[in-house]
């Protein structure tokens, strides 16, 4: 259990202060919740059950303070309640820590919730602290609205120095993740944080997400770990981005490529033994360029790729989602289904792929993603074939039905503004796709077939979709 380590490690720490330390500044200035193991053997045989308790709270002469900081969290005045967080910041300690996630953190007011989760970071590396913050995990996460609360607990458990709060958060994670996506965002969501703020001496703070299983096991926090590192303008995060791209396969072997094609001025495509090779030889004397940190985009060609209508096929596991709706009807469709096919029969066999088509509903070809043998393209040529048109064009439907599958990266291709489906508004569609899209970050290619006028309403809905979701947007022309 967390709080098995924590003792033990509180005790160690402790047992190693020095003497001069403790007479010169006395045990409750060190850790203020902390009753002197000293002073309690020193009264257990002489003293009364009452008397040692009052020893103990002349022990922790900062406990009356506490509790008044504590009432004032109630008080009607944010700006009170915002002055109480501030000041427990000095009381670092379980009890200042379980008043700081039960009220502070579930406070009506914004300015009070972020006070208390600066407080909380700010004795990130206090033992009593953390082994309450661990504890507190699994309590919070199962009430109702709990999870809100979580965040800066996960945030306050990695800055930590303590390697034990680091080994109670990953654990955590690791048996949450299976059951509950929302974990997985946050995961991501500690990524890209880090990389918003992109400070060097955070940066251990990536390199410890991504020896953690929830790493290994989500594609989502593996490449927010990537894109975060991306925005450091430091050699450690090159060094550490090659380190991926030796493991990497798939989409995110393609966000690494473009990075470092853009920060090395190199052109090695999709080599990646190339790539090792440069850096092997040029690691010693590498100093990263003097300009900010490159835009994560894709890019339309990569030497030694397959694409799909100009855009890389990076992905080992991929869903193509195919207009069927009566507008493209003639040389559209007839064209569509020759790109789609071809693309298909080019697939690698370690490559995974899904077919959807839509129209007034989404209709799936494999309820799985399957395998680019010889027979699963045959058979997905044959299907793609016999593909009719309808009337409307359920966008929302068919989105939603890719996002079920184990993908990397969805290839969206119509010729019409949403008309039809669950969700029409296309703002609506990219916020509810955006949304469902926080665990599995893929990437959303989407490919515009006649949009007409550049700048309208349905190329904007189709730009938005893909610049929202890891994508690029193609636009074809007849």
């Amino acid at each position: 259990m967390p709080s098995r380590r924590f003792r033990s490690c509180a005790r160690a720490a402790w047992a190693a202060l020095p003497l001069l330390a403790i007479g010169a500044f006395g045990l409750s200035t060190v850790w203020p919740c902390r009753v002197s193991e000293a002073a309690d053997a020193k009264s257990a045989g002489a003293k009364s059950a009452d008397s040692k308790s009052g020893d103990a709270k002349e022990d922790d002469p900062d406990a009356a303070v506490r509790r008044k900081l504590q009432q004032q969290l109630s008080r009607p005045k944010a700006a009170d309640r915002i002055e109480a967080v501030t000041r427990l910041r000095d009381y670092p300690c379980a009890d200042t820590a379980k008043a700081l996630v039960t009220r502070g953190l579930k406070d009506r007011d914004d300015s009070v919730r972020e006070a208390a989760a600066e407080a909380l970071l700010a004795a990130k590396d206090n033992f009593d602290t953390c082994e309450y913050l661990a504890d507190a995990l699994g309590k919070e996460g199962r009430r109702k609205g709990g999870l809100e609360s979580l965040y800066p607990i996960y945030r306050t458990l990695l800055a930590s120095e303590l390697p034990d709060s680091h080994d109670a958060l990953f654990t955590y994670f690791d048996k949450q993740s299976a059951v509950n996506g929302e974990v997985v965002a946050a995961a991501s969501s500690l990524a890209e944080e880090l990389g918003k703020r992109a400070v060097p001496g955070e940066f251990a703070q990536l390199e410890l997400l991504a020896g953690s299983k929830i790493f290994e096991r989500q594609f989502g926090v593996r490449r927010s770990v990537a894109r975060a590192a991306m925005r450091y303008t430091t050699k450690d995060a090159v060094k550490f981005l090659f380190g991926l791209l030796a493991k990497e396969k798939g989409e995110l072997r393609g966000d690494l490529i473009e990075y470092l094609t853009q920060v090395t001025g190199e052109q090695h495509g999709n080599n990646t033994a190339a790539w090792l090779e440069w850096w092997q030889e040029h690691e010693k004397t590498f100093e990263y360029p003097q300009k900010p940190a490159p835009p994560l985009v894709r890019n339309v060609a990569v030497a030694g790729m397959g694409s799909y209508y100009g855009i890389p096929l990076y992905a080992q596991r991929m869903v193509f989602v195919l207009d069927t709706s009566a507008s493209m009807r003639g040389a559209r469709i007839m064209a569509a289904k020759r790109d789609l096919t071809s693309t298909i029969d080019g697939l690698q066999e370690d490559a995974h792929f899904g077919l959807i088509a839509f129209n007034a509903g989404a209709y799936v070809w494999q309820t799985t993603l399957v395998p680019a043998t010889y027979k699963n393209k045959k058979a997905a040529a044959l299907w793609i074939d016999r593909q009719e048109l309808a009337t409307q064009t359920a966008s929302y439907d068919a989105l939603e039905a890719a996002m079920q599958f184990d993908a990397e990266a969805i290839y969206f291709l119509t010729d019409g503004a949403p008309f039809g489906g669950r969700i029409v508004s296309p703002p609506e569609i990219v916020d509810a796709i955006t949304r469902l899209n926080r665990v599995r970050r893929e990437s959303i290619y989407t490919i515009g077939i006649g949009v007409g006028p550049e700048g309208n309403p349905f190329e904007t809905f189709l730009k938005s979709l893909a610049s929202e979701n890891y994508g690029l947007y193609r636009r074809v022309d007849e």
